[in-house]
Order: structure tokens, then C-alpha cells, then sequence
């Protein structure tokens, strides 16, 4: 359940999380949990990751808290990395607002880090669907 109760998130959780949560296949999320950890861990490669990179996390997230991402911090230079107050699992309905503009101001790093800076895309442009999505 969302960490910031009203009837928005209420109605945002019930159309986008609950059908989810319905149609699980336990069968299928079984087998994906027998192969999920990876084989090599990426951070213990001794490189950096150097592209531009959002790591989101919920202060308040039930599921898989928000601390462990702390540990890989230092192989990606050019990350953002925010611990949300007031955000959970879903910190991406708990504050909307927010992961919108982190995710603008990352979109912005990515086209900068490709060359793509004043080309076809911009973030606004980028985040229409997101937010046609839920219902905005």
C-alpha cells in the first residue's frame, strides 16, 4: 500500500499495482527466483559504471528497503541516488512529483551523455506517456 494514503494514491495503486498483483503467476515468479541473482556481480567487475544513472528508493519501502543500494553507490559516478522520505515500495506514487522530475533531470543527463542535447527529444516531451499513463 502506498506510504501517502489519499484518494489519489489510492485510485493510482488500485488501477496500475492491484491488477498486477492479481494476474501474478506464482508458478512463473518461482522460476524467475531460482535464477535471479546473477551469475558475476556487476559491481565487483572493478569498474565503474560511467553513464549517467537514477537509483530511487523509498525510506519507508516494506518490500526491499532502501539502505543495501548505499553499498553499490561508489560504482557508478555519475549517479543520483535519493532515499525518499514519505515514499515506499512504489515511491513512484508516493511522490509523483518528485521521481517525475528526477527522472526529467536523468533523461537530460542520458541525451547530454549521447549527444542528443536540443535533438529530437527533451524530458517533458519524454514523460507524456508516464503520465497519460496514470491518468494526469
Amino acid at each position: 500500500m502506498s506510504v501517502i494514503q489519499t484518494p489519489e494514491n489510492w485510485r493510482l495503486f488500485r488501477d496500475h499495482v492491484i491488477p498486477g498483483l492479481r494476474t501474478f503467476d506464482e508458478g512463473a515468479g518461482e522460476q524467475i527466483g531460482r535464477g535471479y541473482a546473477l551469475e558475476n556481480d556487476p559491481e565487483s567487475t572493478g569498474r565503474a559504471y560511467q553513464k549517467p544513472t537514477l537509483i530511487i528508493t523509498g525510506r519507508q519501502d516494506q518490500a526491499v528497503g532502501y539502505f543495501d543500494a548505499f553499498t553499490v553507490l561508489e560504482n557508478y559516478p555519475h549517479a543520483t541516488f535519493v532515499a525518499l522520505d514519505r515514499a515506499g515500495h512504489n515511491a513512484h506514487l508516493d511522490q509523483r512529483a518528485l521521481v517525475d522530475t528526477l527522472f526529467a533531470e536523468w533523461l537530460a543527463r542520458v541525451d547530454q551523455a549521447s549527444g542528443l542535447v536540443g535533438a529530437h527529444r527533451d524530458s517533458a516531451t519524454l514523460l507524456e506517456p508516464v503520465e497519460a499513463t496514470l491518468g494526469r
